[in-house]
This record gives C-alpha cells, sequence and structure tokens, in this order.
C-alpha cells in the first residue's frame, strides 16, 4: 500500500512537470524574445543598452549615466520602462576611493516611452548602495518605492513612495555609534501588500548587526505571527513567476528553524514547516514534522508519506 502511494505522488508530481513544460512552450509560441521579455506579447526589447519598441522604433537610446530596465510584475508581463540617471562629484571620493554619489533620478516611462513619473533623489554615498528602487510585484505603479541607505552617515535608512515622500525611516543604530562600524547594507523588498526592510552592519572585525523591519505600504509597523529572520517569494518552478504566497523563516523556542507559509497580506495559512522545496499550481512539496510530501495552501496533505521512508525500504 506504501509503494502505491508513492507511486501515485510522483505520478502527480510528473504531471504537473508536464503541464509546467507546456505552459512555457505556449509562451514560447507565443513569440517571447530577449533576456528578461518571458512573456507572451512583449512590446519592447533591450537595444544597446537602450530600448526598442518590438516594430523597429528606437525608444531610448544608450546614454552616459543612465541605465534602462524593463519593469515587469509577478506573470512577467512588461509594464514600464525605467531609467535611471546618476550623478558623481568627482572632486570627491568614497573610502573605497569611487566618486561619491550625489544624486540619482528615476524617470518611469510607460511602454510607448511617455513619461510616467520623475523622481529625483538627493543623495551621498556609495555608488550602487546609497540608493535602490523596489517595483512591486502587482505592477501597480503607486506601489513603487525608492529606499535611501544612510546606515554609514546616520545609522538610518529611509523608504519614499512614487512621488518621493518619506514613508517611513528606520534607525538601526545610534548616529553616535556610527564610527564603530565599517559598513552597513540594507535591501528593500516588496510583496504584494508589505514591505521589508533588511540590514546588515559590520564592524572592522566582521562582527554584525542583523535586523528585518516589516511595514504596510504606507510605511506603519507590521504586526506578523512571528518575529520573522526574513520573508522570502515562493516561485512557480514551472511558470518561473512569483507565486503570490511567502515562506516567513523564524527560529522557535528550541532553536529550530522553521517556515511558515504566508499570504500577500502577511498572514499565516500554514505555520510551522520544516522546508518548502517546491511549489507549482497552488500545491507545494514540504517537510513539516515527520511528514513529507505535497501540501495545498490550507495545509492539507495531498500525498503524504514519512520522511524516514527510505530507512523502511
Amino acid at each position: 500500500m506504501k509503494k502505491q502511494w508513492l507511486l501515485l505522488g510522483f505520478a502527480l508530481l510528473l504531471a504537473l512537470t508536464l503541464a509546467g513544460c507546456n505552459q512555457q512552450n505556449d509562451g514560447q509560441q507565443s513569440g517571447q524574445v530577449g533576456e528578461n521579455q518571458n512573456s507572451p506579447g512583449s512590446q519592447v526589447l533591450y537595444y544597446f543598452d537602450g530600448v526598442i519598441s518590438r516594430d523597429g522604433k528606437v525608444l531610448f537610446a544608450a546614454q552616459e549615466n543612465t541605465d534602462y530596465l524593463i519593469l515587469s510584475n509577478r506573470q512577467r508581463q512588461q509594464c514600464y520602462i525605467l531609467a535611471t540617471q546618476k550623478t558623481y562629484d568627482p572632486e570627491k571620493r568614497t573610502k573605497y576611493n569611487e566618486p561619491l554619489q550625489t544624486d540619482c533620478t528615476y524617470r518611469i516611462y510607460d511602454l510607448q516611452g511617455q513619461l510616467q513619473k520623475e523622481i529625483s533623489v538627493p543623495v551621498e554615498g556609495e555608488p550602487d548602495s546609497v540608493v535602490r528602487y523596489a517595483f512591486p510585484p502587482s505592477g501597480n505603479l503607486d506601489g513603487f518605492r525608492i529606499m535611501v541607505n544612510q546606515v554609514s552617515v546616520n545609522g538610518s535608512c529611509r523608504v519614499l513612495d512614487i512621488d518621493g515622500n518619506v514613508l517611513l525611516e528606520e534607525q538601526f543604530i545610534p548616529a553616535d555609534e556610527v564610527d564603530k562600524w565599517e559598513d552597513g547594507y540594507v535591501w528593500l523588498e516588496l510583496a504584494d501588500n508589505f514591505m521589508q526592510v533588511r540590514c546588515s552592519i559590520y564592524d572592522k572585525n566582521y562582527d554584525s548587526i542583523e535586523k528585518t523591519c516589516f511595514y504596510d505600504m504606507s510605511g506603519q509597523p507590521l504586526n506578523l505571527a512571528q518575529d520573522y529572520s526574513y520573508i522570502y517569494d515562493i516561485y512557480d518552478d514551472f511558470s518561473y513567476n512569483n507565486s503570490g504566497y511567502y515562506g516567513g523563516v523564524y527560529e522557535n523556542t528550541q532553536g529550530q528553524t522553521l517556515t511558515d507559509l504566508l499570504d500577500k497580506d502577511g498572514q499565516v495559512l500554514v505555520s510551522g514547516i520544516n522546508e518548502i522545496s517546491r511549489y507549482a499550481d497552488g500545491i507545494f512539496v514540504v517537510v513539516r514534522g515527520f511528514e513529507r510530501g505535497l501540501m495545498d495552501a490550507q495545509g492539507n496533505w495531498i500525498y503524504q508519506e514519512s520522511v524516514f521512508k527510505e530507512f523502511e525500504d
């Protein structure tokens, strides 16, 4: 009987794999072209450090100190074109002897090249780390966020909205202790309806402070079920998209690392999972306690077996 259940599980996994392959083939037949353009009906492509439309119109030619990126949503459908322009002061140098970055301007265009938003952020810090953006998986432009990393300056970071308004400022270390630390890195990550800001601060001996903070999209602190170390996107193995589900990682009182399955609002769907290793079309491959197998988003086992199965054979 156990072997029959095992064969049933393998058959279901094979069916999911074939379904995913068919979805990928359908996408390729629909005319997806170019790196990071893996969606049917792509309208624009990268073109020699610029952007060109599918009918051959050069929307943006390459420019010095300007990077172009095609922004896509969770379904890998193209949404906007982002132009990032950085300004440097060659007379001032960073600790790594690079020109100090003094400004970052984001210009967001629609897929026809029409300007939708322009946000200029005055900064002072290391290129590529002092300011970063985050685009929401929904593709909604109102959810575009900007993170300004000032950890090495005053121990804090700021998050701005699409209009450049400050939504929140998080003080990771007291300003008078900044000199004790060698460097600090900050990451801003967006889920559907919440944000997480992760910070790593290092001293000269490589001792570190690691901190993660969670907020709703307006910048208010988010109350979650656990004190999560971090939250990560769960990807669909076959469509290569974000699934819309999230894994919240935490350590229980026994020192065991566990994961909660979360929805788009950060609410717990299934708690206390040891491992989420695969996902496809609403089904997860998980280990929970002494059981492993296939589980749906409500925590129902579709197929399960003991984690000690190998020792029984």
